[in-house]
């Protein structure tokens, strides 16, 4: 069967899906890439009884067709994710030792041929938990180096109370082979630190963010927080670097390390007397990785037009009104950072996504019961872009609106995409957000998931050099007969390539972006 082309070749792309596929109403599937030009794709479905199916499927890349598929064995273990690494396929696992009280973390190597083991239950991991009423675990992820070069499995260990944050973790080189492993902690209580995101840099190094706070609080934001990176070297050994913005509060950040193991840090940033006030801003900050002094920072505070921007007459009224009397000026609210990409030429791009769940709670007057209702909005992306130099060059604000409810926002925020020069956003919009053609400007009207007339979805294509972009129509559902899953997406930067993913009740179809 040939795959489907889509109507994007009038553009400087094509979309490509393949044939409907039968699945389960509830999976999980993960787009893990490319090797030899196959696509691989692991999937998840839970069936009756408690069992539970793992499969590793590989498509043909012209018909984008099942082309083999294989029942992964983890019966007696519990699967902690895949990656595609160096043209292997490593699968990781962990399997719970009650009698000695230990967990244990391991790994597979698949052949992307035969789709079989070639290498099992190689140990990344041993550590202990607590033998309680709930036993606590732990928990595992797997980090790729920038250019894949490195991986490190890192493993947070259980919540003991009183005991300082601890945390483990192992380094691979390009061959999966293991170069270090450490167990760490931080010499902080674990009830006032929270763990950010793990990092290993292409030279092998470990990092990991954390968020300090000074003591405990139940009910609102803390008062006193203070961001920390911490640097564990091969012997266990810490260096703390703090991300502290005088003057400012730092709402969201992300951050990486160049060939020079400095640290790049970059985020939103609101005004520190008043948290509560959303963000004002964005920054950069290059921190030197020998001294932990800040080499380079910017700072870039958005004007009243950007932040109004997309905002109703009467929104914007009303901040205009409250500011005029002295009551603070309009921010922007709810902004996560989802990225920030390094680029050829030395910058950066940072992406962040306005993000909040509200919660209604409704009571039956005749019987008293109650019905709890979570609405999820993934709303406005902000694109900001940074030169070698740390400085901003531009920064932009691309319109969406989307709200589900009860569903975790399955069909909602976006894909992204770096190559050629451009930036590219995939996610599902609303036909009317076209009444003027491809352009962009004026009310934006919710995504529509329901409707096969209304639902489309969109490409933003943006250019790295001044950040200005069009928003162009791909598909819709009455097209592709199954809705868009823009959080589930895998980007190729090599070969410029995107790979989507779309599903509706029991039918799903594999797709791909070529740019």
């Amino acid at each position: 069967m040939s795959c489907l082309l889509m109507s994007a070749l009038t553009f400087a792309y094509e979309v490509n899906f393949g044939p409907a596929e039968t699945s389960a109403k509830r999976n999980r599937i993960q787009l893990l890439g490319q090797i030899n030009g196959k696509i691989y794709v692991y999937k998840f479905r839970a069936l009756p009884l408690g069992v539970e199916k793992h499969t590793l499927h590989q498509f043909d890349p012209q018909t984008l067709e099942i082309a083999n598929e294989v029942d992964l064995d983890i019966k007696n273990k519990n699967f902690e994710g895949m990656r595609i690494f160096n043209g292997k396929i490593l699968i990781f696992q962990t399997e719970k030792d009650k009698d000695a009280g230990t967990v244990n973390m391991y790994y597979d190597v698949y052949d992307h041929k035969t789709m079989s083991p070639v290498k099992s239950n190689i140990q990344v991991a041993q550590y202990e938990f607590q033998k309680k009423l709930f036993n606590r675990y732990g928990s595992f992820s797997i980090h790729l180096s920038e250019k894949e070069t490195k991986f490190a499995a890192y493993y947070n260990m259980p919540y003991e109370k009183g005991a300082e944050e601890k945390f483990g973790f192992s380094i691979y080189n390009e061959n999966a082979e293991k170069m270090y492993s450490v167990e760490a902690k931080l010499p902080v209580n674990d009830e006032l630190m929270h763990l950010g995101g793990p990092h290993v840099s292409d030279k092998g190094t470990f990092y990991i963010s954390a968020t300090e706070v000074t003591e405990k609080s139940f009910f609102g934001r803390p008062k006193d927080v203070i961001h920390h990176i911490y640097k564990i070297n091969d012997k266990g050994e810490l260096k703390d670097y703090k991300i502290d913005l005088p003057n400012k509060y730092i709402s969201q950040y992300s951050y990486s390390t160049n060939e020079n193991e400095d640290l790049i840090c970059s985020g939103l940033y609101g005004n520190r007397d008043n948290r509560t006030s959303g963000v004002d801003g964005g920054f950069y900050l290059r921190i030197d990785g020998s001294t932990g002094d800040i080499a380079e920072s910017s700072f870039k505070d958005f004007p009243l037009d950007f932040i109004t921007a997309g905002w109703s007459d009467r929104a914007k009224e009303k901040a205009e009104k409250k500011q005029s009397k002295g009551k603070g000026n309009p921010t922007l609210y709810e902004y996560d950072v989802r990225d920030i990409v390094p680029l050829d030429d030395g910058g950066a791009v940072l992406t962040a996504e306005q993000f909040y769940i509200r919660v209604v709670t409704t009571r039956d007057p005749n019987t008293g019961a109650t019905r709890t209702t979570y609405y999820y909005y993934y709303n406005d992306i902000i694109v900001m872009k940074l030169n070698k130099e740390g400085k901003f060059d531009w920064y932009a604000k691309i319109p969406k609106y989307q709200v589900s409810t009860n569903d975790g926002g399955y069909f909602s925020s976006f894909s992204f995409h770096v190559g050629n020069g451009k930036l590219y956003f995939m996610f599902n919009d609303n036909m009317k957000n076209y009444t003027k053609g491809n352009v962009v400007g004026g009310k934006t009207y919710a995504a529509s998931f329901a409707s096969n007339k209304k639902n489309v979805t969109s490409l933003v294509e943006m250019n790295i050099s001044d950040g200005k972009y069009t928003k162009n129509q791909l598909f819709g559902k009455s097209e592709l007969k199954t809705i868009a899953v823009p959080k589930i997406y895998h980007s190729d930067r090599k070969e410029n390539v995107l790979f989507i993913y779309g599903k509706k009740s029991r039918q799903e179809r594999l797709g791909r972006i070529k740019f």
